[in-house]
């Protein structure tokens, strides 16, 4: 089900970052990634994996928070080199460098859906650190994303198609004649 405020939505996609990712060259100029593999300790994960490791010793990596701060493009190269995100990931895409840490208890990441009760604290802290996207996968793909017009309709339209297709899935027994 599609949750919206004045400016942002959100909602679930069958996908996944590492998929969504593939085809990025579209997205705002930062990602702020707070979670990877589950962990919120991306500071460990940046040391530990050695296509991060080389951005974070070129100084391309900053850390706002717990998060991780990279251009966009920079991420995406890294991404197409070695694949770094494989479930249980969390990215904020933002025009500029925020300027708070993301909150703690502001967790998109599978494989819960967003919780309507959440939108309007995402919404404020997105707003305020120029975050238009933000993206949390697990079991599919939760997403937050400032959208309007017809984009905010197309957006509409697609969740409540999922939602349908979620319903009406359902096992099929395969019976030997």
């Amino acid at each position: 089900m599609l949750k919206k405020n004045e400016q942002y939505s959100s909602g679930w996609i069958n996908t996944t970052i590492h998929d969504f990712l593939a085809d990025g060259d579209f997205l705002p100029a930062y990602a702020l990634v707070t979670c990877m593999d589950s962990s919120f300790d991306i500071e460990g994960v940046a040391k530990a994996d050695a296509s991060l490791r080389e951005l974070y010793s070129a100084r391309k990596i900053r850390f706002v928070g717990t998060g991780m701060l990279v251009r966009t493009r920079e991420l995406l190269a890294a991404e197409q080199r070695k694949r770094l995100f494989f479930g249980f990931d969390e990215v904020w895409f933002c025009s500029r460098p925020p300027l708070a840490a993301k909150p703690k208890k502001l967790v998109i990441v599978g494989p819960n859906r967003i919780a309507p009760q959440l939108l309007g604290k995402l919404a404020a802290w997105m707003q305020a650190n120029h975050c238009t996207l933000g993206l949390g996968d697990g079991v599919g793909l939760n997403f937050c994303a400032q959208v309007s017009g017809l984009a905010r309709h197309l957006i509409e339209a697609l969740s409540e198609s999922v939602v349908q297709t979620d319903r009406d899935e359902r096992p099929v027994a395969i019976r030997d004649r």
